[in-house]
């Protein structure tokens, strides 16, 4: 025997195989010939709301006059006849097909109607899952059909693919949680505490899409949308104002929402609160992800700052601010210019947790080195006394030991003392409380999202 043959009896299996699963596709095909578009409602992971996007859609397009078929294949966990609290069950008819009961105008076919106990998981794997399926999409008797919404498990098990395999989809409803807010709502699950997320849009021109919350930890969730940018260090002022003023709090956590600070974090700074009450908590950088001249700048602007002004700054945002803290940073008037300067003035006192950046969720920042050179000096001019007394002494001490010496190179270091004590005074201007106070009439509305 020729061992190159192969085993026959497998090529017949194969070939057996592809024709039910091409008679399979044909009974379907044939079934389904009646709808006109079959829309999937889809998600990466569960809990985000993708069943009610399906129920709300079917709905919607029921009560505009459409003909609207819903099929459930969510195998593990089918929750549309809850969310429609649907009594009745499928019909049969004399063929044996089963007749979907309607709801609202829509038609609706779930694995739960054949649950004995409906808060029940139904944990089923490869061939039950597409026997399953398949016995849905040929033996349902939908009747002429605009739309056939099909809500699909979320991932990539074996429902969703079998369903792709055997339905051609005329197009797809992804469902998605805001990425920063789901992270934060899982990494607080457990915390004995009231937590709630205040979001300060900076008049961003983007134009949001709309999207389903579910997040179970959090008590709320609101935005601050602003009539004007006025830059981040003053939208991160106004937020702490407002909060200062307007609501009940003990904490205040400062997150940018770029992905740089990650929500992973937010545990250590909260057991570090808790350990050490009533003080600062800073995420101090302890890893960065930028390029080489980014991190040489960095490291420059760490220890001039240590230089002329004695303070060592290696957080930024990312904090844990006790409530007397903000109350005394919504009275200094550096915060309308640069947070982590006003708060190493106002909090002497502060602890730290290690933080890594984190990658950001849009891409390579674009702030310019220039915008870079002005948020280290805006830091710097906090301190522009002790920026002033400290420069007056490096100039002394440094044209004493140049003075047989002078030329211009020499004098170069000279010159950028005296330019960054400039700038200093110039960037100082920026720190305004009256506009610091004034800062809420920016206001545009308060969105509630939760």
């Amino acid at each position: 025997m020729n061992q190159h043959q192969g085993n026959p009896a497998q090529a017949r299996a194969k070939i057996e195989a592809m024709k039910r699963q091409f008679e399979q596709k044909k009974a379907i095909a044939q079934s389904l010939s009646s709808i006109k578009y079959k829309i999937g409602v889809y998600s990466g992971k569960g809990g985000v709301g993708k069943t009610t996007v399906a129920v709300n859609l079917s709905v919607a397009l029921a009560e505009q006059g459409y003909k609207v078929g819903l099929l459930d294949v969510d195998i593990d966990c089918p929750n549309v006849v809850k969310v429609l609290d649907i009594s009745d069950v499928p019909a049969s008819t004399n063929e044996n097909r089963m007749v979907p009961p309607s709801r609202f105008g829509v038609k609706v076919m779930s694995m739960a109607f054949f649950q004995k106990d409906e808060n029940e998981a139904i944990i089923w794997r490869g061939p039950m899952i597409h026997n399953a399926i398949n016995t849905f999409l040929q033996n349902t008797e939908w009747g002429e059909l605009d739309y056939l919404i099909v809500d699909l498990p979320p991932g990539t098990s074996d429902a969703p693919l079998t369903v792709m395999q055997a339905l051609e989809m005329d197009g797809f409803v992804i469902v998605t949680t805001p990425q920063l807010l789901a992270k934060i709502d899982a990494e607080v699950e457990g915390l004995n505490d009231e937590i709630s997320v205040i979001i300060v849009n900076d008049s961003s021109t983007e134009v949001k899409n709309k999207f389903e919350l579910s997040l179970k930890n959090l008590k709320s969730v609101n935005i601050i949308n602003m009539k004007e940018n006025r830059g981040h260090a003053r939208c991160n002022a106004a937020g702490l104002k407002y909060i200062n003023e307007k609501e009940d709090f003990d904490y205040v956590i400062p997150m940018d929402g770029d992905g740089e600070d990650r929500p992973e974090e937010m545990r250590l700074l909260i057991d570090k609160a808790k350990e050490y009450t009533d003080t600062v908590i800073t995420g101090d950088r302890i890893e960065r992800s930028e390029g080489f001249i980014f991190k040489f700048c960095y490291l420059v602007h760490k220890y001039l700052t240590y230089v002329f002004t004695g303070q060592s700054i290696k957080f930024g945002n990312y904090t844990c601010l006790p409530k007397s803290t903000v109350v005394k940073m919504t009275d200094e008037a550096a915060t309308w210019s640069s947070f982590s300067g006003s708060l190493s003035k106002t909090a002497k006192v502060r602890k730290s947790v290690s933080s890594i950046r984190g990658p950001r969720y849009f891409g390579p920042s674009k702030m310019s080195f220039i915008d870079l050179l002005k948020h280290s000096l805006s830091i710097i001019a906090v301190f522009k006394s002790t920026v002033l007394i400290r420069s007056i002494i490096f100039l002394v001490v440094y044209i004493f030991l140049i003075l047989k010496h002078i030329s211009i190179i020499t004098l170069i270091p000279v010159v950028l003392v005296i330019a960054m004590i400039i700038s200093v005074f110039v960037l100082s201007g920026r720190e305004n409380i009256t506009e610091l106070n004034n800062s809420l009439e920016n206001i545009n509305n308060i969105e509630n999202l939760k």
